[in-house]
């Protein structure tokens, strides 16, 4: 969408972005500090660039662990999608720097890549999201589009799978990142990850059966506290 924060980040045919032609440099780590607010997308499209341009790096993710301690971290992984040969693969960063993290979060196909494991049953994404979760020393939420949510809890050392929720799906726009942010805020509030998954599934339920981009309220998930 023209306006978009991240536009200005983007460069055409190798040419400089226009962030780059306004201040007449290129935009690297060494020079460039950014700090960014906004909503869910303009934040990915941010981090989707800044990742790719080595923003992301261990020194950083270290620095925030040694500020806040890792078990208040948790992380939403996106790999870049590359067409490579007919057929999608990943460039993916570096899952290692999330290492000891409170929990990760990533799609089936992600958890495919950086696993090894087939994600596309109930079984394999258990063994996907253990793997990882073994790797890392950390929790692993799957998402998994109409199947749901595979959760591996670290600390239960078991994996739940949280079936699909939604009673009609009108546009899946914004499902994925409203799932993730629920997620996040019930954790913050100290709801243990099991559960904090399921109304996490039950708010991205919400908002596939709503046209257009759709929000959830407070009194949307109050029947999924009590």
């Amino acid at each position: 969408q023209t306006g978009r924060v991240e536009t200005f980040l983007r460069s055409k045919d190798g040419e400089p972005s226009p962030l780059e032609q306004m201040i007449g440099e290129r935009v690297t780590p060494q020079n460039t500090m950014f700090y960014i607010c906004g909503w869910q997308g303009t934040i990915d499209g941010c981090m989707d660039y800044l990742g790719a341009k080595g923003f992301v790096t261990e020194s950083l993710v270290r620095a925030v662990k040694n500020r806040f301690g890792g078990k208040k971290i948790s992380a939403n992984i996106k790999p870049m999608p590359v067409a490579q040969g007919g057929t999608l693969t990943f460039k993916g960063i570096d899952v290692r720097l999330f290492r000891g993290i409170n929990v990760i979060t990533m799609n089936a196909n992600e958890g495919r890549f950086y696993s090894g494991v087939d994600t596309s049953t109930d079984k394999g994404a258990a063994n996907a999201a253990s793997l990882l979760a073994k790797k890392l020393n950390t929790s692993v939420v799957l998402t998994r589009g109409s199947h749901g949510l595979t959760v591996y809890d670290i600390k239960a050392k078991r994996s739940v799978h949280i079936a699909n929720r939604a009673l009609h799906v009108f546009d899946v726009t914004g499902a994925g990142d409203t799932v993730v942010s629920a997620l996040v805020l019930m954790l913050a509030a100290g709801i243990p990850l099991f559960k904090a998954a399921e109304i996490a599934n039950h708010a991205g339920g919400i908002v596939v059966g709503r046209r257009g981009t759709a929000t959830i309220s407070p009194s949307d998930l109050r029947p999924f506290l009590e």
